[in-house]
């Protein structure tokens, strides 16, 4: 993953270095682990075919799918609710930078 740097900040950090940055995390650790669970999921499928037949073993495999599919879409909203916060908490930033120093009249250098 990489690092988050305040190069081209203009509110003291980097609003697009922040958006790569959550990027990154949905690349590294969300898809990845998607696409784990995914090949898991497929193992696993393909073993009970060999060793497992009937309606029991159908039902097994759908059950698995379905609480794979219930995981990848909770990963997914993880990210979500993480991108939600990161953004909320810039908003919160760029508002106090706006009034944290009052103007007191005008100055021109």
């Amino acid at each position: 993953m990489g690092d988050l740097k305040i190069g081209g900040a203009t509110q003291g950090f980097d609003v697009n270095g922040v958006k790569q940055y959550i990027e990154a995390i949905r690349l590294a650790v969300v898809e990845d682990a998607i696409t784990k669970l995914r090949d898991g999921r497929d193992a696993l499928f393909l073993t009970i075919d060999t060793v497992w037949k009937g309606k029991s073993a159908d039902t097994y495999k759908e059950n698995i799918g379905y609480d794979v599919a219930v995981i990848m879409g909770a990963l997914r909203d993880a990210v979500t609710v993480l991108e939600s916060s990161i953004n909320h908490s810039i908003n919160n930033m760029v508002n106090m930078d706006e009034t944290l120093v009052q103007k007191r009249g005008d100055f021109s250098l």
